[in-house]
């Protein structure tokens, strides 16, 4: 090896003394410092190598001939530990390795996978230093890669040393090292079957050039023709972007195989593996009239699920999924995601618009285990590790967000009552002077926290988050939201995000997360999928769910917030959109961004809906859903309609999904104790006078009691006290006249006490009957599902609505 860089460096140092520039141009003294430099270059290379190969040898990672060999999937089990599916190496369905020997490879195969990934594949030893040497110098530069990596390299960098996370460099040397062993044990043929046999063709994450050959064009790889070979190797550096069926299956996709087709021909030509007429006669064939057009997929009716968990695997646990043989044990509910998959399909809820996109997720509000998960549109269709509107979709949530950022900080640091009377008068942005409204252009007079949650009211909604950075300020109401996992910058948070106009957006599973921490009693668990891990060597890893449960918020103030939203959810527009769901305790919160100016490119109307959001749990169950267009509609000029349903989808796959959860089970509603400093007490009506509905029962802190007035507790007792005396006056009378007198009081006190149970009922029951005379007055403003539509855009952050979809 050192004797090869050693004539390596002599021929370079030889090609520049000879070169005619050099000897014109450079005297003596600088020819002599250049052949210094080159040596000691060299010897410098040469102790650098010396240092790995001691690094190399001392690692207890050794070249392994069985690794560059697949031969089980990691295999994935639902919550009663049956097997729900695979994340292979091949393909999506499970079909078995097919794995094939070199004699059963066409030379087509091979001088397609030489000309383009190796050309000194059969001449070197494992790595060729030229262009390694060449790639490392273009890298230094920022002049790009030039793919030094030899199919040896690309082979034992996925097998061995990709599962080891160590720095660039030393996996670097290490895979040039093991690469130099590994073709000291394997023949050039067993290399390249194995990396024909290990590597990803496209669609469906095929894995191996037999079953690719099989998918794409129906032919085993013996048979397969020079352009279907050549096609198939395109794809081994751009699985997605170069998947051969990609323009015969969606005319819509930029699709990338047929210049990679000619890119590869040109590489066989310039080998000289074909001739200059087989090569033009070669690059006029079209990919299209090449495949299987009728080819279709058996997708894994489970693949929203599963490739969450295959994302879970690589982020949380460092462990790649697709290059070991793993057993993954998840919390899939099957029967859930049987029922989540049926209304992916629209078999369950009524699609208004089938291009109309959407994500969900359903946890465990108690433990965050993910029991179902509904990854959007895509996959109606088949395919494997597509892009998860339920876990990677960020968008906009408008309404939704309100309780996070305004009120649920109310109840932790200023302690008000989950009934407090917020005024509802004009409001501007403090930092930038620029006027806020409600959805409706209305303004003015005082409404109770839970009737401007349920008509998504935006001022009231403002005033309480500002009187809340007023007491701790705009950092630590930052620190607040970033409790709950969203990962705000020290200066990102502005007024805006009072109404949901964030900077970037939230995913189905961050909303999820954050919902069930109010449903749980205040503890903040990252929803999961993975419950343990068995590895390859028997080894088990464990999620500790109590290890990553960690109590964020007071229990007061996770009561108050789910108590506030069960009121505001029954005089919510969106409450019967819930498909029979209204009849059980349960707490939520719509959601509706709105487009500005930027929609007018595609002909979408201002403050026309962006996103819409539903979000609501049980003691049991968290649901969040997120419903709107991907950019590819979304340019075609799509947008949610209040008045044709699109709107009012995501309200209607919470209702169906937790409807089917629910059905029978009663403990799933919302049950939540009262805990310690929380009492029930009265509102005074004149607080919230425009309401005109008497005195409101309402939750209060202990510390924090209506001044004058008294608790609920405190007035039933002088009720019973008052009426304990007109008891004990009425029976001191003996005369004819004085009883009769006394029927007279009896009976007004009869009277009075009907009226004052009356009074006491209304007040327990939430003045119902004037409450649903508002009730009447929310949902006329509320439209079709709540008056969300926040103007999100109109916000002092010029990125709060401005996404393009996925």
């Amino acid at each position: 090896m050192f004797k090869k860089l050693l004539n390596i460096t002599t021929k370079l140092r030889k090609a520049i003394f000879n070169n005619s520039f050099f000897t014109t141009y450079t005297d003596k003294k600088g020819l002599k410092r250049l052949d210094i430099f080159l040596k000691a270059s060299f010897i410098l290379f040469a102790i650098c190598f010396i240092l790995s190969f001691i690094i190399i040898i001392t690692s207890p990672h050794q070249f392994t001939k069985a690794l560059v060999y697949r031969k089980n999937d990691t295999l994935v089990y639902d919550k009663d530990n049956k097997l729900i599916g695979k994340i292979s190496m091949h393909r999506a369905d499970g079909e078995n390795v097919q794995n094939v020997e070199y004699s059963q490879l066409n030379q087509g195969i091979i001088n397609s996978a030489v000309g383009t990934e190796d050309k000194t594949f059969f001449e070197h030893h494992g790595v060729d230093y030229i262009n390694t040497i060449t790639d490392g110098g273009r890298t230094l530069l920022h002049l790009g890669t030039a793919g030094g990596s030899t199919i040896t390299q690309q082979i034992i960098g996925e097998s061995h040393v990709g599962r080891y996370g160590n720095s660039s460099v030393i996996r670097k040397i290490r895979e040039m090292f093991l690469s130099n062993v590994a073709e000291t044990q394997m023949s050039k043929e067993e290399i390249m079957a194995a990396y024909l046999n290990y590597f990803s063709f496209g669609q469906d994450n095929i894995r191996g050039v037999e079953l690719a050959g099989k998918y794409f064009f129906n032919k085993d790889v013996w048979s397969l023709d020079y352009t279907q070979s050549s096609i198939l190797v395109g794809t081994l550096n751009q699985p997605s972007t170069a998947n051969p069926l990609g323009t015969v299956t969606d005319s819509g996709n930029v699709n990338y195989s047929q210049p990679r087709l000619e890119d590869v021909l040109l590489a066989n030509y310039n080998q000289d593996y074909i001739t200059k007429d087989e090569y033009m006669l070669l690059q006029q064939v079209k990919v299209q009239n090449t495949v299987d057009i009728n080819k279709t997929s058996t997708a894994n009716p489970y693949q929203d699920y599963i490739d969450v968990v295959a994302e879970e695997i690589q982020e949380k646990y460092g462990i790649d999924p697709f290059t070991q043989s793993l057993k993954i044990y998840t919390n899939m509910d099957t029967n859930a995601q049987k029922y989540a998959n049926k209304i992916v399909k629209g078999e369950k809820v009524t699609i208004p618009d089938k291009t109309e996109d959407f994500g969900f997720i359903v946890s465990r509000t108690q433990t965050g285990q993910i029991v179902a998960v509904g990854g959007g549109k895509a996959y109606r269709k088949t395919g494997a590790y597509l892009f998860n509107n339920a876990t990677e979709n960020k968008q906009q949530p408008g309404s939704a967000f309100k309780p996070i950022i305004d009120y649920s900080p109310a109840f932790e640091f200023l302690h008000w009552s989950d009934r407090e009377p917020i005024s509802n008068a004009p409001y501007k942005y403090p930092n930038t002077g620029q006027s806020v409204q409600n959805t409706d252009g209305t303004s003015g007079g005082v409404l109770p926290m839970d009737k401007a949650i349920a008509s998504s009211r935006n001022l009231t909604a403002l005033r309480a988050m500002e009187a809340v950075y007023d007491k701790i300020g705009m950092s630590s109401l930052t620190d607040y939201l970033n409790r709950f996992g969203f990962g705000f910058s020290s200066t990102e948070v502005v007024p805006a995000y009072g109404i949901g106009g964030l900077k970037n957006g939230v995913t189905p599973l961050q909303m999820n997360a954050a919902y069930a921490t109010f449903g749980n009693g205040g503890y903040y668990i990252e929803p999961y999928t993975i419950r343990s891990i068995v590895k390859e060597d028997g080894s088990e890893v464990k999620y500790d769910a109590e290890k990553n449960k960690k109590q964020i918020i007071d229990e007061k103030t996770a009561f108050m917030t789910s108590t506030t939203l069960e009121r505001s959810t029954q005089d919510s527009g969106a409450y019967i959109l819930t498909a029979g769901y209204s009849k059980t305790p349960y707490a939520a919160k719509t959601g509706t961004s709105n487009w500005d100016e930027s929609g007018e490119k595609y002909g979408i109307p201002n403050l026309a809906p962006r996103d819409s959001w539903y979000i609501g749990y049980t003691t049991e169950y968290t649901m969040s859903v997120w419903v709107g267009y991907d950019a590819k509609e979304i340019a075609k000029g799509k947008y949610l309609n209040f008045y044709d349903g699109t709107h009012d989808y995501s309200a209607k796959i919470w209702g169906a999904m937790m409807k089917h959860l629910v059905t029978g089970n009663e403990k799933s509603y919302l049950k939540m104790d009262l805990p310690d400093g929380i009492e029930e007490c009265q509102i005074n009506p004149s607080a919230v006078a425009p309401l005109r509905i008497g005195s409101l029962s309402a939750y209060c802190y202990s510390d924090n009691l209506p001044s004058g007035y008294a608790t609920y507790d405190q007035t039933k007792d002088a009720y019973q006290a008052e009426e304990e005396d007109k008891s004990d006056e009425t029976s001191t009378t003996e005369s004819d006249d004085e009883k009769a007198t006394t029927n007279d009081n009896d009976n007004s006190t009869n009277s009075n006490n009907s009226n004052s149970n009356s009074s006491e009922s209304n007040s327990n029951s939430n003045s119902n009957s004037n409450s649903n005379s508002s009730n009447s007055n929310s949902n006329s403003d509320n439209s079709n599902t709540d008056n969300s539509s926040d103007n999100s855009n109109s916000s002092d952050n010029s990125n709060s609505t401005n996404n393009s979809g996925n």
